[in-house]
């Protein structure tokens, strides 16, 4: 188990913390925090309970949660925080706004400059961090619309936990950590992270900023068959790679929305669908070409795919045949 110092720089693979002691705690979260972090007991000393798990993804940095018996306190962070507890109910005090946080009921936000202290009896959730200008860059990839700093006053600080895409958003911040620990095991945490980055930070806008939400519910304008013609071939180029929309999007000056759309509107499918064809093709050529040098699993993360399930199943589907079939055919 890494030492609480560990958590200034979350580590690529997902880590774990746990400790009884007080002032372990207050150590791990001052790394975190700089150093400006104070906690006490809520209560008696025996009820005092502290666990972390945490990981980076991309910007990102995510923790799971469970704590009992604590008060905390802190001065204004660089980051902004989006929580979901799934068990228990905190209260606290971010700036001049109340929170009160409950689970399957509401999850809260807190900006990057405000103070925040909260009290926990019980209650183990989820939290994501994340610079301010991140999500301001993010909302406007997707929508193709300039915000600006004055997009965070707009900023839900109560998040609805009956909205289907904050639901979502929990339960993705839920799973994140078990499936990039799983995936880190048999080498793919790197394509793990970026498409978690990617899915995280589109859900995390969408449910923050309702103007945003709007936005991306419009209909897309004609970005014309010459970008996203261009916008198909780059995707095929780099389909070995880790891909992700918003970056592609961003580097054809276009919003994610109208990329998707108008790649439908001309090729019949996603740009996500195409990416996976992509890398089927990839693949089914390498196996046939295989000499005996490379596993499957080698093939499969030099493609780009990090779920050997996911490919096998999708393989099976376009070629009628397992990948373990053709490259026995091959070797023959």
């Amino acid at each position: 188990m890494p030492s609480a110092a560990h958590l200034r720089a979350p580590p690529a693979r997902p880590s774990k913390f746990s400790t009884k002691n007080i002032n372990e705690a207050a150590e791990a979260l001052n790394a975190i925090y700089s150093g400006q972090a104070q906690i006490d007991y809520l209560g008696a000393k025996k009820d005092f309970g502290f666990n972390l798990s945490f990981a980076a993804f991309g910007a990102l940095r995510l923790f799971r949660w469970s704590i009992s018996g604590m008060s905390q306190k802190r001065p204004a962070d660089a980051e902004m925080h989006i929580g979901f507890p799934i068990e228990g109910e905190l209260s606290g005090q971010s700036g001049s706004h109340r929170i009160e946080s409950s689970c399957r009921a509401r999850g809260f936000s807190i900006r990057a400059d405000e103070s925040y202290a909260c009290s926990v009896a019980f209650a183990r959730g989820v939290t994501l961090r994340t610079p301010p200008d991140v999500l301001q860059l993010r909302a406007e990839i997707l929508t193709g619309k300039h915000y600006g700093p004055s997009l965070l006053d707009g900023m839900v600080r109560e998040i609805d936990l009956g909205s289907p895409i904050a639901a979502i958003l929990s339960k993705t911040m839920q799973t994140a950590l078990v499936e990039a620990a799983n995936l880190q095991t048999v080498g793919m945490g790197g394509l793990a992270s970026a498409g978690y980055e990617d899915l995280l930070l589109n859900l995390t806008v969408a449910v923050l900023f309702p103007q945003v939400a709007a936005a991306m519910g419009h209909a897309s304008p004609d970005c014309g068959p010459a970008v996203i013609s261009a916008v198909r071939d780059y995707i095929r180029a780099c389909a070995g790679e880790v891909v992700e929309m918003s970056v592609v999007a961003s580097r054809f000056n276009i919003s994610m929305r109208a990329m998707q759309e108008n790649f439908r509107r001309y090729y019949g499918f996603s740009p996500r669908d195409y990416l996976t064809e992509c890398r089927l093709d990839r693949a089914h050529q390498s196996l046939l070409a295989a000499d005996g040098s490379k596993s499957i699993s080698e093939v499969v993360e030099a493609c780009g795919f990090s779920d050997y399930k996911h490919f096998s199943a999708k393989y099976r589907d376009k070629y009628g045949e397992l990948p373990s079939e053709t490259l026995r055919v091959a070797s023959r």
